[in-house]
């Protein structure tokens, strides 16, 4: 029987492999791909929450009973200038005006605008410097704002228990902390020149920072030194011919920016000075105290220049130290003086800060919580309950020190490891027998054929 062929053409077939089943992703892939990260998710929680707590903090202190004193004391000493009269105190004031000279061509617009008008505008002014100075801050470590560190920022900023009240008296931490991020900022970049005009500008404000001079000094930027001491002298040398008593900067102003404000305000002095009589610790222990940090400071910050780390945080460590030492060791730190450590506590977004301990932020969590029922200092004695601020400020700077000394440690103990086997490698070659040779009788003599060609 004869096989029927078939003449319709062969249906075309696709390999096992090919077609749209290959072309799709794995089972589970896609989903896993479109699954937020834990990074956006932190973002979206505590974006908005940040944002409402930074709003409701705003709304409390406009409607607090000291709503702008700090800021309208600034506006009557710049009208006691345009009246060619004094604006420092000739006796004792329950809030006088105690910054340099240069501070009142600063405040100058502020004689020509109504009371109301300052408040709100100064109000709305220190809000967004602080944002700002967060924002400056993440900057410095390439971290844009809209990320999860950001939202973490605006969530501690607001979280903060000193900005209430910094809002509400209207003082100058908002402006000073926002000229440290832009110092910190710029000096990280090597734009030296500009980073001493941030912190000349914040030095002719207020010299709250008057140790981050050392900075462009560690760094051997020798025309920034001179441009951030320069600017609040030569501020100050303008506005002193029109102050009819220059000489009270010297005998009312300059004492008490040194010890009198400790001696008006005992009982909100967040420095050793202050906390250690609350404590009832006596004066020789306090100044040993007090030396002691010092030397701790000036040890870490030695050890962290040195350090092989990011030029970055290199900078913002050592800042943060100089802070902490001012506020440790001056004689008088308001406890929301704290807001100067803000481009320190930011620097944990750095792989390398010293501040990626748990000990680090138990130390940050003294001096930032809102309330004291939530601390281990829930004490009814108040000198317990306001040491807490000094605590966390001592404990950073523990922690930042210990945190320094480990790689330093590290590399001694590696250097002396290194320095001891190279000398036992020396010894033992010295001490080594020599190898034994074979008497010369028992050697083969030589032949014509053992000897190599041309030897003859």
């Amino acid at each position: 029987m004869e096989a029927r062929i078939d003449d319709r053409p062969p249906v075309p077939t696709l390999p096992v492999h090919s077609g749209l089943r290959s072309s799709l992703p794995p089972q589970g892939e896609s989903s896993a791909a479109n699954r937020p990260s834990r990074a956006h998710i932190a973002s979206l929680v505590l974006g908005p929450i940040g944002a409402l707590l930074f709003l409701e903090q705003i709304l409390s202190a406009a409607t607090d009973p000291h709503l702008g004193a700090d800021i309208l004391t600034f506006r009557h000493a710049a009208q006691q200038l345009l009246q060619h009269s004094s604006p420092y105190p000739v006796g004792p004031q329950v809030n006088p005006f105690i910054f340099p000279p240069s501070a009142l061509l600063f405040f100058l617009p502020l004689a020509f605008l109504s009371a109301s008008v300052v408040v709100g505008a100064y109000l709305a002014i220190q809000s967004a410097a602080i944002l700002f100075a967060g924002a400056f801050s993440l900057r410095i470590f390439g971290v844009p704002w809209r990320s999860a560190a950001g939202a973490a920022v605006l969530f501690g900023s607001a979280f903060y228990v000193g900005l209430e009240t910094n809002l509400a008296f209207g003082n100058v931490n908002g402006i000073l902390v926002l000229a440290e991020a832009l110092f910190l900022y710029l000096a990280s970049r090597d734009r030296w020149d500009w980073a001493g005009v941030a912190l000349g500008g914040s030095l002719a404000l207020k010299p709250s920072l008057v140790l981050l001079l050392l900075v462009p000094l560690l760094w051997r930027q020798w025309r920034s030194f001179g441009i951030s001491l320069g600017i609040p002298i030569g501020l100050s040398l303008v506005v002193l011919p029109f102050l009819p008593r220059s000489d009270v900067l010297l005998t009312q102003v300059l004492p008490y920016m040194l010890h009198g404000e400790a001696e008006v305000w005992p009982m909100f002095n967040a420095s050793i000075v202050g906390t250690a009589p609350l404590l009832h610790i006596g004066g020789p222990v306090t100044l040993a105290i007090r030396g002691a940090v010092a030397f701790v400071a000036v040890f870490a910050i030695v050890l962290r220049r040195r350090a092989d780390i990011d030029r970055r945080l290199q900078v913002v460590e050592v800042a943060g130290i100089l802070v902490l030492l001012t506020l440790l060791d001056s004689s008088f730190s308001w406890p929301t003086y704290g807001w100067l450590l803000l481009p320190l506590v930011v620097s944990v977004v750095s792989r390398e800060s010293l501040l990626r301990t748990a000990p680090a932020w138990v130390a940050v969590y003294f001096f930032v919580s809102p309330t004291d029922s939530v601390t281990p200092f829930a004490s009814g004695d108040y000198g317990v309950r306001h040491g807490r601020f000094a605590a966390g400020f001592l404990g950073l700077l523990l922690v930042m020190w210990f945190g320094a000394l480990k790689p330093a440690t590290a590399w001694s103990k590696e250097r002396r490891k290194g320095a001891i086997g190279g000398l036992w490698a020396s010894a033992a070659r010295v001490l080594r027998p020599p190898p034994a040779y074979p008497v010369e009788a028992a050697r083969p003599a030589a032949t014509a054929e053992s000897l190599p060609p041309n030897s003859t």
